[in-house]
């Protein structure tokens, strides 16, 4: 163990997936009942196809809110437009969203397109890009009933196929009937084979027919040929198609034999069966082919896969309070202060190392866990082993009279109430400016029971740390709902006529990694907030690629592939982890290992460090601390054990 890893405890005050070359075949997929969302399936030669973990996109549009038949369409900007069937039955439009790395989407809208029609349904929306006219066609099939003969069909089951075309989903023209081949006909689906070719596959829907034709056109509008005889069995549907080694496939479901089927063709007119040679993953059903870059279909397997786990055989012992674990050497335990009278919960230390001086400020309460006044103290040490006598970092502050949590506490008004405070982020070093910044939040407690962090507080103070150990002045810069510059003490941070300084508050406010430390002191559902799930304790690091990794209490664990601007949700207990309640903190190491520190038992004790080498699996554990000190002072909310850990490089 010749990492350097320093933690500071709050209780007892303790100091890849492989490269391809080329684009690769992707299908847009679902499974039954179609309720959980977008899935992907991919292949490297269109025939062999295999499945991407997981879901991209919950239906959240429609009458129903089903996910079925994608389909998707990538635009000559880059972005991927997604239409799908949103309800069985009762809507009149189609779901809609986009997205440039089909992970991160738009928020879903409903498109509605048969408006002024006694339509039943609409069914199986296809997007086609027309290159000549430089527009998007949306295809469809509904049925008005007593629009068209019924013959076979029941009066409610006679579809046609229509169409509306958009520039920019937005706006679109009106409805028309694209094809009118005398049945009823759904799931069509446009191939573009050179000028003033087109084709079009469809399903013929009637009662004795039940399989796949083709038509033909000089535009994609039609008028289009009479449809050909079906090339594929009774009893088969949703047709795909796919350009591979000179052939067009031709992929459907054949949904009475539960198998996906292909055919392929160079001309459209002949047909060779190549259902036992194409292999599909179980549970697929029918969506749109279309290509995409090597590296975004690694990011979309890579996207439900990777997580933190792990793999070692070392467990801890809960009868013993070290653990029985293997202990780190070289460890170094320093007690920082001791609590006296006055001022006897000291919790929620955070560190920092800055021009060749350790910085630690923790938050104080007279006795228990939310019990007013608290304040924030500051220490400092050269060495790390003899540390100053604690000064006031962030002040007592009254919570104005008459303020109240109306929800939680009906006709409770504040009165000569103070605040208390509360951290989970507490440093700072700008990287533009070089500046080291402090960081509390003043929350409100009405009652010695009250649980703080429910985003009802006044908002989060900041304050420079100058290198002569003096303080600047102290300024907001996040307000609670219901605060602003006019009902609070100190100014906004904007206020400072320091210009570095309300730089380096710019830079915090634009770093996702740093803002979802707010998440338990901000208004809920916030946009300051990247995940507004109110997970509570975060920490994160980078991993290689440049992917990150979040790490929350009760080990839950999720993964970012933007920059901390999105996470994947929900986040989930870390496999191979048992935590207490308290934090657990993860940091990349200066020798590009990574470590997790935690309490790996069901108590806050022991505290135990794992290591990994890629920062995703995690292969060691070993003691660091696992003393229970004996409380010497009373108090509500008072754990046991070495925890909350932080850590610096």
């Amino acid at each position: 163990m010749k990492k350097t890893f320093l933690s500071v405890v709050a209780a007892m005050m303790l100091p890849s997936a492989a490269a391809w070359a080329g684009d690769i075949y992707v299908s847009t997929s679902f499974h039954e009942p179609a309720n959980e969302g977008l899935r992907f399936i991919y292949s490297r030669d269109g025939i062999h196809w295999d499945s991407i973990p997981g879901t991209f996109l919950k239906p959240e549009v429609g009458t129903q809110k089903v996910m079925r038949d994608p389909s998707i369409v990538k635009g000559p900007d880059g972005t991927y437009h997604f239409v799908w069937t949103c309800s069985w039955r009762g809507d009149r439009g189609f779901g809609y969203s986009s997205s440039k790395d089909l992970i991160h989407w738009t928020p879903e809208r409903f498109i509605e397109v048969m408006k002024d029609t006694t339509t039943v349904n609409v069914w199986a929306p296809e997007l086609f890009y027309d290159d000549v006219k430089k527009q998007y066609m949306v295809i469809w099939a509904s049925c008005i009933p007593g629009k068209f003969p019924d013959v076979l069909e029941e009066h409610k089951n006679n579809h046609r196929l229509y169409y509306t075309t958009t520039k920019d989903f937005k706006t679109f023209t009106e409805t028309k009937l694209l094809i009118e081949p005398g049945f009823s006909c759904i799931d069509a689906t446009m191939v573009k084979r050179g000028k003033d070719d087109y084709v079009m596959v469809l399903k013929d829907n009637t009662r004795k027919q039940r399989n796949i034709k083709v038509a033909f056109s000089k535009t994609p509008y039609g008028p289009w040929s009479e449809a050909s005889e079906p090339f594929t069995p009774m009893y088969s549907e949703g047709p795909s198609t796919a350009y591979v080694n000179g052939w067009w496939y031709i992929y459907y479901d054949w949904y009475r034999q539960f198998i996906y089927g292909a055919q392929r063709t160079k001309d459209f007119k002949h047909f060779q069966d190549q259902t036992g040679t194409v292999s599909f993953p179980e549970g697929h059903k029918h969506g749109t082919v279309f290509m995409a870059p090597e590296e975004l279909v690694e990011n979309l397997i890579k996207y439900n896969t990777r997580a933190v786990h792990y793999t070692g055989k070392d467990i801890s012992l809960p009868a013993r309070h070290d653990g029985g674990l293997s202990p780190v050497v070289g460890v170094h335990t320093i007690q920082t202060m001791r609590a006296e009278k006055g001022a006897t919960y000291n919790h929620q230390p955070m560190i920092a190392y800055w021009k060749g001086k350790f910085y630690m400020h923790y938050l104080t309460d007279p006795r228990s866990e939310h019990e007013p006044p608290g304040v924030t103290m500051l220490q400092t040490s050269a060495d790390g082993y003899t540390w100053t006598d604690p000064v006031k970092l962030f002040p007592e502050y009254k919570v104005p009279d008459g303020f109240e949590k109306p929800e939680k506490y009906p006709g409770l008004k504040a009165k000569n109430l103070m605040a208390i405070m509360h951290q989970r982020v507490g440093w700072y070093v700008s990287k533009k400016t070089g500046k080291l910044l402090a960081m509390g939040n003043y929350v409100v407690s009405m009652t010695p029971k009250d649980n703080p962090t429910d985003g009802n507080g006044i908002g989060r103070v900041v304050r420079e740390i100058k290198a002569d150990g003096s303080f600047g002045p102290v300024y907001f810069i996040y307000y609670n709902h219901g605060f602003n510059e006019k009902n609070t003490d100190f100014p906004y941070y904007k206020k400072s006529k320091d210009k570095a300084f309300v730089k380096a508050c710019d830079e915090i406010l634009a770093d996702p990694m740093a803002r979802m430390q707010w998440a338990e002191e901000a208004d809920r559902g916030d946009d300051v907030l990247p995940l507004k799930t109110p997970y509570k304790a975060f920490s994160g690091y980078t991993l290689p690629d440049g992917w990150k990794v979040g790490l929350w209490k009760h080990g839950l664990t999720t993964i970012s592939c933007d920059g901390g601007y999105t996470w994947r949700t929900p986040a989930k207990r870390a496999h191979g982890f048992v935590t207490s309640t308290g934090k657990i903190w993860g940091q990349r190491l200066s020798d590009g290992t990574y470590a997790t520190v935690y309490n790996p038992a069901e108590y806050r004790w022991p505290l135990a460090i794992s290591l990994s080498a890629d920062g995703l699996e995690y292969t060691t554990l070993n003691l660091v601390n696992g003393e229970i000190t004996p409380e010497r002072h009373g108090g509500n909310y008072k754990n046991y054990g070495p925890q909350y850990t932080r850590g610096i490089q």
